[in-house]
């Protein structure tokens, strides 16, 4: 890792970070950083919900969002664990998986039990309507938990990958948090069930507690997070930047 820095100080004048621990991090090796926003913010705070989104998809109950990720791989490990788990809340949640565009429908069925497959809907092309929906959600690690607690949207984190993959991981990161939400935060906003706790059981007990959540804990769950994200217009403001170091 610290290579790879030196390398990045050799070559770079200046480092426009999109998040905001990255500045610290770098600027610890000498590198110039800034922070002038995060992209995904943007694209949430832009974006405005389908009015119609749940009478279009006949959904009536609140919804539980299942975020499985993109990649194959995640899908066939993960969504088996979490369709276990999201069961016993299909009565009182219409269960709803956001379809990735690079995956044919016919993936998510293989992994959804047969005695499910009435209570999921599947829906493509609607990623962040289905969080702006959301009454609650779990999702596999990556950029996704950042963009449901965006949406402040109460959030289960998943991840599991092969013992020696996350055995090297660990070895060569150490970090306290997988999530962004939490790492940004520096704190457990939102709890994280990695490997061998990324099981049914633990899934429907972490769901459980956020169906629980009263109205003024889930409007203060992301706050701290949307402070440290900081400003607007991220583009804007490194295009700015980046004219202003050109002409000074």
């Amino acid at each position: 890792m610290k290579a790879g820095v030196h390398e990045v100080k050799k070559y770079v004048d200046q480092m426009y970070c999109i998040l905001p621990f990255e500045v610290a991090f770098y600027q610890k090796f000498g590198v110039t950083a800034f922070y002038h926003g995060n992209p995904v913010a943007d694209e949430v705070s832009h974006f405005i919900p389908d009015a119609n989104f749940k009478a279009k998809w006949k959904i009536v109950k609140p919804i539980l969002a299942i975020l499985p990720g993109s990649r194959l791989q995640e899908i066939q490990r993960i969504l088996p664990v979490m369709m276990e788990g999201v069961q016993p809340l299909s009565e009182k949640y219409q269960l709803v998986i956001a379809k990735a565009d690079n995956l044919e429908v016919s993936v998510y069925h293989d992994y959804i039990p047969s005695n499910m497959r009435d209570r999921v809907i599947i829906i493509p092309g609607a990623y962040y309507d289905i969080l702006a929906h959301a009454g609650i959600a779990v999702v596999t690690s990556g950029t996704a938990t950042l963009e449901t607690a965006l949406f402040n949207v109460p959030q289960v984190v998943c991840y599991k990958t092969g013992l020696l993959t996350f055995a090297l991981a660990k070895w060569l990161v150490n970090l306290p948090f997988i999530s962004l939400v939490n790492l940004i935060s520096g704190k457990p906003l939102v709890a994280e069930l990695i490997q061998n706790k990324c099981n049914a059981n633990e899934i429907t007990v972490e769901l459980q507690k956020l169906d629980r959540m009263n109205t003024q804990d889930r409007n203060d769950l992301y706050a701290a997070l949307r402070s440290q994200l900081g400003q607007a217009n991220t583009s804007q403001g490194i295009a700015r930047a980046i004219i202003k170091f050109l002409n000074p």
